[in-house]
């Protein structure tokens, strides 16, 4: 019988564990109003926007005049320079600057590989006799292991032995994140725009979205780190200034700190911003080596617990806590109040992060999207070792991530807000040269849902998500779907125009929308909302997409559009 709840029918085993498994607390809910709950469109407390949150005021700053009288539009004129100097583009990552910089550090080619191999299990310690179980109890550790690194701690989780075939087969095969990309490519408008579009297209077809910190936490529909990188790399001047209303996880403000752009994200979801403050953060030397210290003594703490049946409060509501075993979740309640003992707010946040990117795997959840559930069978100091490998991998992404970035590259702005309310959150004049964005796709995805077994372990409260989120499945579904997100997608469309220069370039990348039975296609609807919102469609790229709800290809689209002069 499987140990995890379903959705329906008679009242699964696993729910007895609502009670509370033997030896774990579930923190009680405050009464009171979180200081997240304030209505969207104020700054994220601590940040202090005024006249100066795009950095220096307009006339001092150095940036090239834009020619007066020219019969092209400067977003036109730049697409051909750019299409002209396209050899002087910079190279892929791992054909440039990033290859030499990573000369000097342990060769990455086995983490790399599509196929990552397992380590020998002699090595490991498996043949211990105090580990010798038997198969049908355990599962197998995780393929990525970064246990032999050379700057890491002693620590070293032993691996559990491989799970039966009968056990491996109850495992569902799980999609990577980005893996669906490519395909022919369509395009319509401007020559050298959509050739631009095209090449993003492209480069996510052949590059592995799995570069620098772009997949330390997993986040549904995030756009390739590769069509950020051409789309900033072609379409950016020095001086420019980049703005993302749905920056999501922070794979956009990743490529801008990597590019030296200043840049702001804003996004309504507290997890998505907490995932980017961590992405871009640059880490010294002895930061990462500090962290990897204080990582070796969190597990060797949270193993000495598990041993010694430790009492543990855990920070989850008690409808979650069906979705545990029990003795997994006392043991993620003991990282966690491990956690809360490191000093250093930035490593205690980081630490936080890596336990939410753990959760769902050891959850009965099948997915993020899926909540239907499913037997896993885990044994006791499993998530202690993969927290521990993916501290490690964090600390090496961090390495990587300073190797490629300028020494004088601007943090970017992370404000949690409602991309329909950017005049007031990025306040005037208008500063964004340049606009890389991905908005949800309309009625596909309810973030609030894909995310609620980890905000009660980072402490966040998505009040303003669940009520304000823009494209969510659950508002959209019923009739009269299609005209709210044609009115929520106007909006979104008026208020980024609002706070673009003049002639400023904005590229969205947008699926299909999909409302019960009904499909909208994306870029014809974001082309003849554009003229309304006060901007010029210039070109547009797409490319097919599995539908993996049975409905047929769906189409991605790449849509740049220019802001129209103030008359």
């Amino acid at each position: 019988m499987s140990d995890a709840p379903e959705p329906s029918g008679k009242k699964p085993r696993a729910k007895r564990l609502a009670k509370k498994p033997a030896g774990t607390k579930v923190r009680k809910k405050s009464s009171g109003k979180k200081s997240g709950s304030k209505k969207p469109g104020n700054a994220k407390p601590g940040k202090k926007l005024g006249p100066g949150f795009w950095g220096d005021e307009p006339a001092k700053r150095s940036r090239p005049s834009r020619e007066e009288g020219s019969s092209a539009s400067p977003a036109r004129r730049r697409l051909a320079e750019a299409a002209k100097s396209s050899s002087d583009r910079r190279p892929p990552r791992d054909e440039a600057s990033s290859a030499s910089a990573r000369a000097d550090r342990p060769s990455r080619d086995a983490a790399s590989s599509p196929k990552r191999s397992r380590p020998a299990r002699d090595q490991a310690g498996s043949s211990s006799p105090k580990r010798s179980r038997p198969a049908r109890d355990e599962v197998s550790s995780p393929k990525r292991s970064h246990a032999s690194r050379e700057d890491a701690p002693s620590f070293s989780p032993k691996p559990a032995p491989r799970a039966s075939n009968a056990e491996a087969m109850e495992e569902p095969r799980m999609r990577l994140a980005l893996s669906h990309q490519g395909g022919p490519t369509r395009v319509d408008g401007d020559v050298d725009a959509s050739d631009i579009l095209r090449e993003a297209f492209e480069a996510a077809a052949t590059e592995s979205p799995d570069t620098l910190t772009h997949n330390i936490h997993g986040y549904p529909a995030r756009m390739h780190p590769a069509i950020a990188r051409t789309l900033i790399a072609s379409l950016s001047r020095p001086g420019d200034q980049l703005l993302d209303p749905f920056c999501g996880s922070g794979t956009t403000m990743v490529e801008a700190r990597v590019a030296g752009m200043l840049a702001a994200g804003v996004d309504l979801n507290p997890l998505g911003l907490r995932v980017a403050e961590i992405k871009t953060q640059i880490r010294s030397l002895d930061s990462r080596e500090r962290f990897l210290v204080q990582l070796k003594d969190l597990a060797l703490r949270s193993e000495m617990r598990v041993r010694d049946r430790e009492p543990v409060v855990a920070p989850v509501p008690r409808h979650h806590v069906r979705w545990y075993a029990g003795h997994v979740l006392k043991e993620l309640g003991g990282l966690w109040e491990e956690i809360r003992t490191v000093p250093r707010t930035e490593d205690r946040r980081a630490f936080e992060l890596l336990l939410s990117s753990v959760v769902m795997k050891f959850s009965y959840r099948r997915s993020e999207s899926d909540t239907t559930g499913i037997a896993r069978k885990l044994r006791k100091g499993l998530v202690t070792e993969h927290f521990y490998r993916r501290g490690l991998g964090l600390v090496e992404r961090w390495a990587e991530l300073e190797s490629v970035t300028p020494a004088d590259s601007p943090e970017p702005w992370l404000i949690e807000g409602d991309a329909r309310r950017l005049p007031k959150l990025l306040g005037e004049p208008p500063r964004a040269d340049l606009v890389i964005t991905s908005p949800p796709y309309g009625g596909t995805y309810d973030y609030v849902m894909h995310h609620e077994l980890r905000y009660p372990w980072l402490d966040l409260d998505p009040a303003n998500l669940e009520r304000y989120e823009v494209g969510a499945r659950r508002n959209l579904s019923g009739v009269g779907g299609a005209g709210r997100w044609e009115r929520e997608l106007l909006e979104v469309l008026r208020s980024v125009g609002a706070v673009m220069v003049p002639r400023g370039v904005a590229v969205f990348l947008v699926g299909d929308a999909q409302f019960g039975d009904e499909r909208v296609a994306g870029g014809r609807q974001l082309r003849d909302l554009a003229q309304r919102a006060g901007f010029t469609y210039i070109a547009s790229a797409s490319q097919p997409r599995p539908d993996f709800t049975g409905r047929g290809m769906r189409q991605e689209h790449l849509v740049l559009l220019e802001r129209q002069a103030e008359s």
